[in-house]
């Protein structure tokens, strides 16, 4: 937990994140799914890989039986059990695999276009179906602990009145120097782990849970790292070199010509709510808008706005392209029924 304490003193978030009138929500639980060290987190933002092959495990383990182990190896050739670029390999157990042909077809559409697939089958869990963590994470962590140590000890002889001016400013500049590698070295990562993400969203268009924020908070408490390597604030924030983040959608994108680009092509226009569904609680009588996408077939075209409230007849949730909605599908023909009885009674009303 002490990564996840260090992220909490950074993001001066401490305690519980929200207060709802009902109870609150304590932080340690809801952000359990973060890394629990330094070198885990950089090992999640650099390895990571297309959402195509979560998927292909989740299919996988509803064909099988017992445990439901499925591992998906991106990059490895499981017939000759080597890496290999633009092949996957699915493990699963050889008891708990009931049809492996079923199992194939069960994520024959969602694999990714181009990549080679194999199946391997085998009594225990293979070694081979780890998939080995990035190999820059541990002397990256490493290099950036050294630094942060450095920087500690410059700020104590800063602090102490018996140093000579000389040795203080020797120190300085040698402390200087290892938090410039250190932050150059974690730019370039931050910076990998971005392009990685292009055209996927670091944060979700509907919140359903709190662990499907964890690209995002990763991001952020990148960021933070970075500011800990410098002894004085930066007069221009640092923005990644060749790719950005949209402000709006959160979408990881290649700006066309601006270096500082803050929206993406799909958020350009405008119009888009700021606010992702999830974020406070649904509640009578108050719609909320989110983002939803406007699609032709599989093709993103865009986004646009929808509202998610409580049906004012039946109490069920609802979703709707208006802002002032006040009904699900169903209950709307009687709502508008209702109206159109109440304005004619007001019209026989006044011509009597």
């Amino acid at each position: 937990m002490g990564w996840l304490a260090y992220w909490t003193s950074v993001t001066g978030l401490t305690g519980a994140v929200m207060t709802t009138t009902a109870r609150p929500i304590e932080l340690l639980p809801v952000l359990d799914f973060l890394p629990r060290s330094a070198l885990e987190t950089w090992e999640r933002w650099l390895g990571w890989r297309l959402p195509h092959f979560n998927v292909m495990e989740t299919r996988a383990a509803s064909t099988l039986s017992g445990s439901k182990f499925a591992k998906v190896r991106v990059g490895w050739n499981g017939s000759s059990r080597t890496p290999a670029d633009w092949h996957v390999t699915l493990f699963t157990r050889t008891r708990e695999t009931l049809s492996p042909d079923r199992t194939a077809a069960a994520i024959a559409d969602i694999k990714p276009a181009g990549f080679v697939f194999h199946h391997v089958m085998t009594v225990r869990s293979s070694r081979c179906a780890a998939t080995p963590p990035d190999p820059t994470a541990a002397p990256l962590t490493q290099q950036i602990q050294a630094a942060m140590l450095a920087a500690k000890r410059y700020r104590d002889l800063a602090n102490d009145s018996l140093v000579q001016p000389l040795l203080l400013e020797a120190v300085r500049q040698s402390t200087v120097a290892q938090l410039d590698d250190a932050r150059a070295a974690t730019e370039a990562a931050i910076t990998a782990g971005l392009v990685k993400r292009t055209n996927f969203t670091l944060r979700p268009l509907a919140v359903i849970k709190s662990s499907m924020l964890q690209d995002r908070i990763l991001y952020q408490l990148l960021l933070h790292l970075r500011l800990q390597l410098m002894l004085e604030r930066e007069p221009v924030p640092w923005r990644p070199e060749g790719v950005a983040v949209c402000e709006t959608c959160a979408m990881v994108f290649k700006p066309r010509r601006r270096r500082t680009a803050a929206l993406c092509d799909f958020c350009q226009g405008g119009g888009v709510e700021p606010q992702v569904f999830g974020e406070k609680p649904l509640a009578p009588g108050q719609l909320q808008t989110f983002r939803a996408p406007r699609t032709d077939g599989n093709l993103l075209l865009g986004w646009k706005t929808a509202s998610m409230g409580f049906c004012d007849e039946c109490g069920e949730v609802f979703v709707a392209q208006r802002r002032d909605a006040r009904a699900c599908e169903r209950c709307s023909p009687k709502l508008r029924q209702r109206r159109l009885r109440h304005r004619r009674a007001d019209t026989d009303d006044q011509s009597s």
